[in-house]
């Protein structure tokens, strides 16, 4: 009895990773189902926060490049 039982959770196991494998959850192709896809609106927000970050990002290079330039002349002052 004990063996069927163990069987038939067994059988189970294998059919819910199947199920999953084939639902593309676990599968290993560069392919996108349509439902994972974003939405347009989605899409928007995304690009929305990308442009976001860039300008921060932008802000914080100019910031310490002007650091390092500002280091730069006050060492170069006092060396000579």
């Amino acid at each position: 009895m004990i063996v069927v039982i163990v069987c038939a959770c067994t059988l189970a196991m294998l059919m819910v990773m199947y199920l999953l494998a084939r639902g593309g959850r676990w599968s290993r192709r560069n392919a996108i189902t349509p439902r994972l896809l974003p939405t347009e609106l989605q899409r928007q927000e995304l690009e929305r926060m990308a442009f976001q970050h860039r300008v921060r990002t932008r802000i914080i290079l100019d910031s310490a490049l002007h650091n390092i330039q500002r280091a730069v002349r006050s060492t170069g002052e006092d060396g000579d």
